[in-house]
C-alpha cells in the first residue's frame, strides 16, 4: 500500500474501503469481513491499526511506519494474539476484590509478604517469593528444556507468526519485566515490550542438604506473557510496578500459572504422575492460620483452569471461592 499517495481528501472519500483494506492489511481479515466483527477488543484493535496508519500516511513517513509496524524481539501491540486475551477475566477479578478482600490478602501472600522456608529441621522467614524455590539447580537444564518446549506450545496456539527468539528481548534484568509504551509518547507508538534475563533467575543454597534452585529462563518469559495477556488494549504506560488499594491482583495469574508449571515440569523431570503431590521447602506467608502448601495449589489450579480457562475465573467460580475461604481468614465470605 502507498501510504504516502493517501492525502487526507482521499483518505475520507475511501472510507469504508480504506477500513476494509487496513482490516486485511494490518490484522489479518479478508476484506470485506469489518461487518462481522462485533467484538470489542477486536474492534478497539482494528481502530488502534486504523489510527497509526492514517497517522504516518498523513505526515508523509512511509518508512517510519514500516519500523512500527516491523516486529522485533519483545515487542507486542494491538496485532499481537497474546495481547489483552485476559484482560476482561483480571477486570472481573478487581471488580469483586472490595467485596471478597481474600482476594487482595493472597495477591500480598504470593508476590509480597515474604515465605516460610524449612531446611531439614530448621525453620526461617525470608524475603523472597516462595515459587522461586520449586525447581532444583542440579535439573536446570531439563527444566528449561522441558520450559522451552512449553514456550513453542504457546506460541504455536496463540501466535504462530512469531518466532521462538521474538517472545522477548534479552536483557540483564535479574527476572523479567513488561513494559506499557503509550502511544501519546511522541517518541512510541502504544506497545508492550517484554524483557527477560536469558539466565533466569537462580537463588543460592541456604543448607549443606540443598543445591539452591532456579526459575528457568523459558519460565520467566511466560511468566511475562501471562501479563501480556491481562493488559488490555491502549492501557496508560506505568512508571514503575507498585502495589495499589486492590493489592498485587495483576500478579495472580502470572504467579500461579507458575506454580502450576513449575509443578508439572519437576515432576516430568522425576518421572512421577502429574496427579501426585510434591512438598516444596516454602511455603507463602499467607493471611489465614492454614498454610498456603504450593504442590497442593498446583494441582487445584491445573484442574480447573483446564475448565474454567484462566486463574481469575477458577477464583471466582464456586470452588475457588471455598479454597479462598479454607485459606484466608479476610475471605469476605
Amino acid at each position: 500500500m502507498d501510504c504516502m499517495a493517501l492525502s487526507q481528501p482521499a483518505i475520507r472519500a475511501l472510507g469504508l474501503s480504506l477500513s476494509e483494506i487496513t482490516t486485511h492489511f494490518l490484522l489479518g481479515h479478508e476484506p470485506g469481513d469489518l461487518a462481522a466483527i462485533d467484538d470489542t477488543h477486536e474492534l478497539l484493535r482494528l481502530g488502534m491499526s486504523l489510527k497509526k496508519l492514517l497517522k504516518y500516511c498523513n505526515i508523509g513517513e512511509l518508512s517510519r511506519l514500516g519500523q512500527v509496524m516491523a516486529f522485533s524481539p519483545g515487542r507486542y501491540d494491538e496485532r499481537s494474539p497474546w495481547v489483552g486475551r485476559k484482560a476482561q477475566a483480571l477486570r472481573q477479578l478487581e471488580d469483586r476484590s472490595t467485596a471478597l478482600p481474600g482476594l487482595v490478602a493472597l495477591s500480598r501472600a504470593l508476590y509480597a509478604d515474604g515465605s516460610v522456608c524449612r531446611f531439614g529441621s530448621r525453620s526461617e522467614r525470608r524475603n523472597e517469593q516462595a515459587h522461586f524455590r520449586m525447581i532444583p539447580s542440579q535439573f536446570a537444564a531439563q527444566a528449561e528444556a522441558l520450559s522451552r518446549e512449553e514456550l513453542k506450545e504457546q506460541i504455536a496456539h496463540h501466535d504462530p507468526s512469531r518466532s521462538l527468539e521474538g517472545v522477548f528481548e534479552a536483557s540483564g534484568f535479574r527476572a523479567g519485566v513488561t513494559y506499557i509504551y503509550d502511544v501519546d509518547n511522541p517518541w512510541n507508538d502504544w506497545n508492550i515490550h517484554v524483557m527477560v534475563d536469558p539466565q533466569g533467575i537462580s537463588l543460592p543454597a541456604v543448607s549443606v542438604s540443598e543445591s539452591g534452585w532456579v526459575v528457568p529462563p523459558s519460565v520467566v518469559a511466560l511468566h511475562e506473557l501471562e501479563h501480556v495477556a491481562r493488559i488490555r488494549l491502549g492501557a496508560p504506560e506505568k512508571s514503575a510496578p507498585r502495589e495499589s488499594s486492590q493489592g498485587h491482583l495483576d500478579e495472580l495469574g502470572p504467579v500461579i500459572e507458575q506454580i502450576v508449571l513449575q509443578d508439572k515440569i519437576l515432576k516430568k523431570i522425576r518421572g512421577v504422575p502429574l496427579e501426585s503431590l510434591e512438598t516444596y521447602p516454602c511455603t507463602p506467608i499467607g493471611p489465614g492460620e492454614k498454610p498456603i502448601q504450593l504442590g497442593e495449589m498446583a494441582n487445584f489450579f491445573r484442574r480447573l483452569i483446564s475448565l474454567h480457562g484462566s486463574v481469575e475465573a477458577v477464583l471466582l467460580s464456586p470452588e475457588g471461592l471455598q479454597w479462598l475461604k479454607e485459606h484466608s481468614s479476610a475471605a469476605g465470605l
